[in-house]
C-alpha cells in the first residue's frame, strides 16, 4: 500500500472532499484553514486525522497566500482556534530559512512542538546531518519528522546518513 499526500491550492471543502474520495491519504492545508478556521468543522468524522496543517512562519508570524501575507495571530495562539481532531500533523516551516541551508530554527521549532498536541514535522533550513540529529532528539518534545530538500539536492545530506539516524533512534 502506498500513501499519498497532496498540498497546495486546496481552497474549499469541495476540494478536500474530492481528493480524499479519490484516495489521497493526507491533504496539506494552509491558507484555507487560516482564513476560515471553523470551516474545517463542517467536515464529518470520515476526515478525522486526514489533514496536515501547513504552518509557514516568518518572524513568529503565520504566512499565507504563497507566503505573501503575514497574519497577526501567533502560531501557538492559532492552535487554540482550530479543531485538532482533523489534523494528524503540523508541517512547521521557518520560511525565512527555507532553501537557505542556514540551519534549522531549532529553538522556535522546539517551543512550538512542546506546546502542540498535534505532532510536528520540522521544515526550513535543514543544512546538514547535525540538524536532522538535533530534530530527531526532539521526538519526546513532539517533533515527529523532518522535511529535507535542498540539503539532499546539494548532497550535504545522504540517504545513507538518514537511514543510519532512523535506525539509531
Amino acid at each position: 500500500d502506498i500513501n499519498f499526500q497532496l498540498g497546495g491550492g486546496i481552497r474549499s471543502l469541495d476540494n478536500i472532499k474530492f481528493w480524499i474520495e479519490k484516495g489521497i491519504n493526507r491533504l496539506v492545508l494552509g491558507t484555507l484553514v487560516f482564513e476560515n478556521p471553523t470551516l474545517i468543522n463542517k467536515l464529518d468524522i470520515s476526515f478525522h486525522k486526514k489533514l496536515a496543517l501547513a504552518m509557514d512562519i516568518k518572524n513568529n508570524k503565520i504566512a499565507i497566500k504563497g507566503w505573501k501575507k503575514l497574519l497577526t495571530v501567533k502560531p501557538l495562539e492559532f492552535l487554540n482556534i482550530i479543531d485538532h481532531k482533523y489534523f494528524d500533523q503540523i508541517i512547521f516551516t521557518d520560511i525565512s530559512r527555507d532553501g537557505s541551508l542556514d540551519g534549522v530554527n531549532l529553538k522556535q521549532t522546539e517551543i512550538f512542538a512542546k506546546s502542540s498536541e498535534i505532532p510536528v514535522i520540522a521544515s526550513g533550513g535543514i543544512s546538514n546531518i547535525k540538524d536532522v540529529t538535533k530534530l530527531s532528539n526532539l521526538r519526546d518534545a513532539g517533533v515527529s519528522g523532518v522535511i529535507i530538500g535542498k540539503a539532499i539536492y546539494e548532497r550535504k545530506i545522504s540517504f545513507n546518513d538518514l537511514i543510519k539516524i532512523s535506525k539509531d533512534t
